[in-house]
This record gives C-alpha cells, sequence and structure tokens, in this order.
C-alpha cells in the first residue's frame, strides 16, 4: 500500500471524528431538551455539513 492511500485513510479517520466531535458539541444539547429530533439534527447538520466543505474547501 503506498504511503499517500494511508495518508488518506488516515486524514479521512481524523476528520471523521473532528465532524463528529463538532456534531455532537453543538447539536448534543438541542436533541437532549428535545427541541429538535435526533432525524431533525442528521438532516440540519448534513445541511451544513457539505455547505462549509463546498464553501471553505
Amino acid at each position: 500500500m503506498s504511503w499517500l492511500i494511508v495518508a488518506s485513510l488516515i486524514a479521512f479517520y481524523l476528520a471523521w471524528n473532528l465532524g463528529a466531535n463538532d456534531v455532537a458539541n453543538s447539536m448534543g444539547t438541542s436533541v437532549g431538551s428535545k427541541a429538535i429530533t435526533l432525524k431533525q439534527a442528521i438532516v440540519i447538520v448534513g445541511i451544513f455539513e457539505l455547505m462549509g466543505a463546498g464553501v471553505f474547501g
């Protein structure tokens, strides 16, 4: 396996975990207080994560 593939897999893994941590911090209180459902939180986060990656990427 080349070093580029290994580095890409590690970068993907780190990005996935950092994103999950950010989502937990921002949506945990909203879902916990029942202000929004888990399904609504997933949709909201999906939209804004894609927008953020598109705009800032």
